[in-house]
């Protein structure tokens, strides 16, 4: 059935009208998917598949290529940056298994964020970790192609930076063509099929594991407690402060990035609810405990400081006289970055299938392979923009703008829960005219339609005051009038305000921590301390006085809004220790695809087309561009 084209016409609006309209539709959320929803992709991974395919993306890249530029920012204290990140990845894991069991669909958290936060942040959150899974593939190809050099003495390196120099700063000093083609050589792999890869995940994160044993095995036998404490002459433990050992960890960050594939494929598990929380957990904590180990293994074996950015196995072994084991672990890299690169490519094209098919990017990614079950085009794309960022960045470049786009994303996943616990839930039919409508404004409905009596209000008015992100106290004749001021609000929206200030002056106080820790006697410091805090610590603490949505059948995060806000204050700290040139170089990403969203993603939204031309959210609700209860419409 289908309704007939109406002509809806509604007064022109003023240009102060226009600017609300525009900037409420940026934040236009979406509905929770129904329970009935169909993938188009096929359901082929079981919980062995999702753990190998989280295993193949994790295992291996935090130690080959993210160790060395972590190892001088921290010294020997990169050991605990690989705890703090660890811990820091294990909460978002937890935020990530409670959403990606509750929002059944590709894209992680891009819907997430936008469903919680609304259509811009989903936007810029989805095309944040479209650079940050292509990089960390690329990432796994420049290390590769780094290892083969440097086992035969970097002879692609001088000729390269002799006959074809680049500028160097925010690219490379010469064109690494060799990573190039490895990352291509990935994409046509990936292209394949994602159950094809996943088997070859398999068999590579398993050799791996034995490249590992035999680092600490070598540590066991040829290293030195020394090394460990570290030099005095040298910075001892912590050379460079605490705050190297924070900026260690936002470095590392980006060697736990492959728990998130596991949300991003969400359709394609075929027992999504149960397998995604308990494939997350597994591996983020295994990990963690295996990066510790391993760290503690080579900074034993030679200082800190003479330990390269770059090649950092091949220079130890080579050092410590065991010079035949350079080839064993060259091997180890290559199997690393292939199951890496491999388990990260997946996500990047589903990245940019999700964002199609709500309309945000052009529907010529929505190309499946008949044959594959592959979205192909977005697959190609990807891999293309893996292929430019493997040749024109250094690993270290590659590293640390992985990890900000991490972070990002965690902090926004995190963000997303809280807000979710607290707002009225909105369900959506997955057709593309159908309209969100909350679980609030459905008991409404309905309630308008039966006859008025003491019964049903009573019924009505129980369902109001369990409403998420109302206050927690009963409505009552008498009660405080500032108790009334805040039912007059929105349910959801004095919760969210809460929620904003809590992060923005929890942030200002890690940023004064970090930065402005030196002046800690000062009475402005002491001062500006006090008052974020407190401003921080009040607003969570008014936040258990609304109600929360505790009322769904799947995975739960414990202790929210404690735990996620948690995760922020980890999130925030790594964040504010990243360097300014990943800034900038994220900065540059983050332009283009404001230029994509505003230029075409705005008006080809999928819920853009579902409002009428000149709505302002008036608070009318509409299907398929009609009023409710409109009594032209016809069926």
């Amino acid at each position: 059935m289908k309704l007939k084209p109406l002509n809806l016409d509604s007064p022109k609006m003023s240009p102060g009208e226009e600017i609300i309209s525009f900037l409420r539709n940026m934040f236009r959320k979406k509905g929770f998917p129904s329970k009935t929803f169909s993938s188009e992709l096929r359901r082929c991974l079981s919980f062995a598949d999702l753990l190998f395919l989280s295993y193949g993306a994790i295992v291996g890249g935090g130690i080959y290529f993210a160790m060395g530029p972590a190892l001088h920012l921290a010294g020997p204290s990169v050991i605990l940056s690989y705890v703090f990140a660890g811990t820091a990845s294990t909460l978002s894991g937890l935020c990530y298994s409670e959403l990606g069991t509750r929002i059944l669909v590709a894209g992680s958290s891009y819907q997430y964020a936008y469903t919680a936060i609304g259509e811009l942040i989903g936007f810029l959150v989805g095309w944040n970790i479209v650079i940050g899974h292509a990089v960390g593939a690329a990432a796994g190809a420049k290390g590769c192609s780094q290892y083969i050099d440097a086992m035969f003495g970097n002879p692609i390196k001088k000729y390269m930076q002799v006959h074809l120099p680049m500028s160097g700063g925010l690219v490379a000093t010469y064109p690494d063509f060799v990573a190039g083609g490895i990352m291509a050589v990935i994409t046509v792999f990936v292209a394949f099929g994602i159950k094809t890869s996943t088997i070859m995940n398999m068999i590579m994160t398993t050799g791996n594991a034995l490249i590992f044993g035999f680092v600490m095995v070598s540590g066991i036998i040829l290293g030195k407690t020394e090394n460990i404490a570290g030099s005095e002459s040298w910075g001892g433990f912590f050379p460079h402060g605490f705050t190297g050992c924070l900026a260690g960890a936002a470095t590392l960050i980006s060697a736990f990035e492959g728990y998130e594939i596991l949300a991003t494929v969400s359709e394609e598990a075929m027992n999504p609810l149960r397998d995604i929380p308990l494939s997350i957990v597994a591996s983020v904590g295994s990990v963690t405990v295996l990066y510790a180990f391993v760290s503690i293994a080579l900074v034993s074996l030679l200082p800190w400081y003479e330990i390269p950015v770059t090649s950092t196995f091949t220079v130890i072994y080579a050092k410590v006289g065991w010079t035949w084991a350079k080839y064993v672990i060259t091997v180890g890299v290559v199997a690393t970055t292939v199951g890496c690169c491999i388990s990260l490519s997946t996500s990047v094209p589903r990245y940019l299938y999700a964002m199609a098919r709500d309309g945000l990017l052009m529907p010529f990614l929505l190309k499946i392979s008949e044959r594959t079950g592959v979205p192909i085009t977005a697959t190609v794309m990807g891999g293309m923009l893996g292929v430019l960022l493997a040749i024109i960045l250094t690993t270290e470049d590659l590293i640390n703008l992985l990890s900000v786009g991490q972070l990002l994303a965690c902090l926004s996943v995190a963000f997303a829960l809280i807000k979710l616990r607290y707002s009225p839930v909105k369900v959506t039919a997955q057709s593309s005219g159908s309209t969100p409508f909350t679980s609030s404004e459905r008991h409404e409905e309905e309630a308008s339609q039966e006859p008025s009596s003491p019964t049903s209000q009573t019924s009505l008015l129980e369902k109001k005051t369990v409403t998420p992100g109302t206050p927690k106290c009963q409505p009552a004749e008498n009660e405080h009038r500032f108790i009334g001021w805040i039912r007059s609000f929105e349910p959801g929206s004095i919760p969210t305000a809460l929620l904003l200030f809590c992060i923005v002056f929890s942030a200002g106080a890690v940023a004064l921590f970090i930065f402005g820790f030196k002046w800690v006697e000062s009475w402005w410091f002491i001062t500006l301390a006090v008052v974020f805090v407190t401003i921080a610590l009040a607003s969570l603490l008014l936040l258990y006085a609304f109600v929360r949505d505790d009322n769904f059948p799947t995975f739960k995060l414990p202790l929210v809004p404690l735990l996620p806000y948690i995760t922020t204050l980890i999130n925030l700290a790594l964040l504010l220790s990243i360097k300014k040139d990943t800034w900038i170089r994220l900065s540059i990403w983050m332009g283009i695809g404001l230029i994509i969203y505003f230029s075409y993603g705005y008006r080809h939204s999928k819920l853009h087309k579902c409002l009428p031309k000149n709505d302002i959210h008036d608070g009318t609700r509409y299907i398929n561009n009609h009023p409710i209860g409109d009594t032209n419409t016809e069926l």
